[in-house]
């Protein structure tokens, strides 16, 4: 498989600000791509850089100076939605506004997914007031799970920032499923990433 024109010249940009770890990574073909065309390779790897990204993402606390990473991660992600197929027709027959608003919504919600209240736990302290060691309970917040629960107002607030859709449109709950598939699918990326960064370490 060979080094596209567009990865050779990211290759020799990455090279000319000094960045070689990164350089030296955009050229490397990992031996389990050897054996599968260029289009499943060029998937994987899409998925791989689109997960490495996203965990730069969900890892800080601020995503300050970020906006690049953000920007690719959504456009990939943009990509995801337009593509997706079901038995040969397309998954999602949004506009582009639409599916980029949903794109970025479910960026949104993946990084801030944390529940405020117990902090991802699942659990909180029986009496938030007493100091020391006490019984814990399942955040009611949460329901255990650790995970922000989504307002269906807080979702079509969110939409309706980045199109000009009516909150009555009837298409609503399937752009709101689309939401869900599209957050699935960064899980996803996340998944190939670590599997990826895994693999080499074994070949290293």
């Amino acid at each position: 498989m060979r080094i596209s024109r567009r990865a050779f010249g990211s290759i020799k940009e990455a090279l000319a600000l000094d960045r070689l770890a990164e350089a030296v990574g955009a050229a490397q073909i990992p031996e389990s791509y050897r054996d599968m065309s260029p289009d499943e390779a060029k998937s994987i790897t899409s998925l791989v850089r689109t997960g490495r990204l996203l965990l730069l993402l969900k890892g800080g606390k601020e995503v300050v100076g970020r906006d690049r990473e953000r920007g690719v991660v959504i456009q990939d992600l943009y990509a995801m939605i337009r593509r997706s197929k079901v038995r040969r027709r397309l998954r999602w027959s949004f506009g582009k506004e639409i599916c980029r608003a949903v794109a970025i919504i479910a960026l949104h919600e993946y990084i801030d997914s944390e529940c405020k209240a117990c902090f991802g736990v699942g659990k909180v302290r029986l009496n938030a007031d007493l100091e020391g060691r006490q019984a814990m309970i399942s955040c009611q917040a949460c329901l255990g799970i650790g995970l922000k629960r989504w307002k269906t107002d807080e979702r079509l607030q969110n939409l309706q920032n980045y199109t000009q859709i009516d909150p009555k449109n009837n298409r609503i709950p399937e752009i709101l499923e689309c939401i869900d598939w599209a957050k699935a699918r960064l899980s996803e990326t996340i998944r190939h990433a670590v599997e990826e960064t895994a693999s080499q370490l074994e070949v290293s």
